[in-house]
């Protein structure tokens, strides 16, 4: 009975794979097409760049073909690279295409539904999945439970169905290993040969062994915080970097690799798990130390690195002082403080532009205030933000007729003329209108500083709102009762402001001044 099972279900495999290498072999000729068209976009570009560069008109009608060809590129590029990640999915499912197959009735059906589990999923027409992303909502019947019913979420709400069979399987080199029925969640025997594998420098990507447990985890996208407890080797780092893979999934579109951050105690860390997430067919998320992250944050500040926190020689006053800035405690009244700038104290600074006064502090200080009670400090932040780039867009009309803007206009170049052109979108229609979009493209460049500035938070002063939350602290809480008497506090802040001075930062001040940051 066993043998026969196998057989039908090497049978069943076979057909998938012979599907998948002819979906390989349509997606190869489907990058060469499109390779084919770049070159040839590339070539007539290249050729246009040539074409009616003589007269002013003609630079402008060159300038809009470019204009369009960019945008073809574009396309086809996009479109190459889509197929390429394609390609890179099937060549692994090639190998090993699904590793679970569930039978299951929904509601009042009349007939049971197969469907197959694997790292990505595959259709050979559209809606036709022949496999099913392991983090399909439909997926989660393999995980939730074992055979009778179970419940799974989809996006329409919970939904029960009655699981009939449920079947595990090692396939390696497009050869089914063993076949196996289970009534458990997942089998004893797929756990045994997990657990039993060779040991290796890097983490594997096992996503066919979760517990209903760590599907919880995996999968939970009501909690804004969620806490992963457990003893060690019991899978936490595991269950964290499968919800990563699971939530790119689910917002696809929305979420990238690129904005989460996996915070590691080492480098050697990093190196170990670096592969989880290539191996689940998506691309690696940043991943830094504490330490990394505060230098990134603070370019122009050298933080103090582990070692030299937790050296062996600090004075005894300074490893109080840092161990009372590592704890709840402090963090709590860091917090307390930064609620406190809703109201009154933020720290802001002018700002400038060619050395003369752009938007002065006392401007950035009334809207920042001028938003109602119901703003934290982070929307707060926000809308200052947005309120300070819309008056910077109302001074580029002024700035615009200003005298060093029309010199700067006839001293153009005709390749910096057609430059610009290309970047803007706007149709030219007479001299005015040119001469309008070209002081309007200078402008905007030159105030591209001033606006990063906005964007990244540096009308605000922060060493001074740092300083001016050390000297609150004795305020917020009794530093007695931590063992820590007011003229120690003066002096450690007095050595603060000279790090600081210096271009220095311990690396327990350096959550605080996030805090302070946003």
């Amino acid at each position: 009975m066993a043998d026969n099972i196998k057989v039908q279900e090497q049978r069943h495999l076979n057909s998938v794979i012979k599907k998948i290498k002819v979906s390989e072999t349509d997606l190869e000729k489907k990058i060469k097409s499109t390779k084919k068209d770049v070159k040839g976009i590339y070539a007539n570009f290249n050729n246009d760049v040539r074409l009616k560069t003589s007269t002013y008109s003609g630079m402008m009608e060159t300038a809009m073909s470019i204009r369009q060809q960019q945008q073809m590129l574009s396309e086809r590029e996009n479109r190459q690279e889509h197929a390429a990640r394609e390609l890179g999915t099937l060549n692994k499912l090639e190998k090993n295409p699904y590793f679970a197959r569930i039978d299951f009735r929904e509601g009042t059906e009349d007939h049971d539904e197969t469907i197959y589990i694997g790292m990505a999923s595959y259709t050979d027409k559209p809606d036709h999945y022949l496999i099913y992303d392991w983090r399909a909502p439909i997926s989660s019947i393999y995980y939730n439970g074992g055979i009778g019913n179970v419940t799974y979420q989809t996006p329409d709400g919970d939904q029960t169905v009655d699981v009939k069979l449920k079947r595990q399987f090692q396939i390696e080199d497009a050869k089914i290993k063993t076949v196996f029925d289970t009534e458990e969640v997942v089998g004893d025997q797929m756990l045994l040969d997990a657990l039993g594998g060779h040991s290796d420098t890097k983490m594997k990507s096992i996503v066919t062994t979760i517990q209903k447990e760590q599907n919880q985890i995996i999968r939970d996208t009501h909690s804004e915080l969620l806490f992963v407890q457990g003893a060690a080797g019991s899978g936490k780092t595991a269950a964290v970097l499968q919800r990563v893979a699971y939530l790119l999934y689910q917002y696809r579109g929305n979420l990238n690799s690129g904005q989460i951050i996996l915070f590691s105690p080492n480098q050697l860390f990093n190196d170990y798990v670096n592969q989880v997430l290539p191996e689940l067919g998506e691309q690696n998320m940043v991943q830094m130390t504490f330490y990394q992250y505060s230098s990134h944050r603070l370019p122009s500040i050298q933080v103090e690195t582990l070692s030299q926190r937790f050296d062996d020689q600090l004075a005894e006053k300074t490893q109080k002082l840092n161990e009372f800035k590592g704890g709840l405690t402090y963090f709590k009244a860091v917090s307390a403080y930064a609620n406190h700038l809703n109201t009154e104290d933020m720290r802001f600074r002018n700002l400038m532009f060619n050395g003369k006064v752009l938007i002065p502090k006392e401007k950035i200080e009334e809207i920042y205030y001028q938003f109602n009670e119901n703003y934290n400090l982070r929307n707060r932040l926000s809308a200052t933000k947005e309120a300070l780039l819309k008056i910077l867009n109302r001074k580029i009309h002024v700035e615009m007729k200003k005298k060093w803007v029309e010199e700067a206009v006839q001293n153009l170049s005709r390749e910096e003329i057609m430059q610009m052109h290309q970047e803007g979108q706007e149709e030219i229609l007479n001299a005015d209108k040119e001469f309008n979009f070209l002081a309007r493209r200078i402008v905007i460049k030159a105030f591209r500083r001033v606006q990063r500035q906005i964007v990244r938070n540096h009308f605000l002063s922060i060493n001074n709102q740092f300083v001016h939350m050390l000297r609150s602290i004795p305020q917020i809480l009794n530093l007695q009762k931590h063992e820590l008497d007011g003229e120690t506090w003066k002096q450690d802040i007095d050595a603060t402001v000279g790090r600081l001075k210096q271009g220095r930062l311990s690396l327990a001040d350096a959550t605080a001044i996030f805090i302070c940051m946003i």
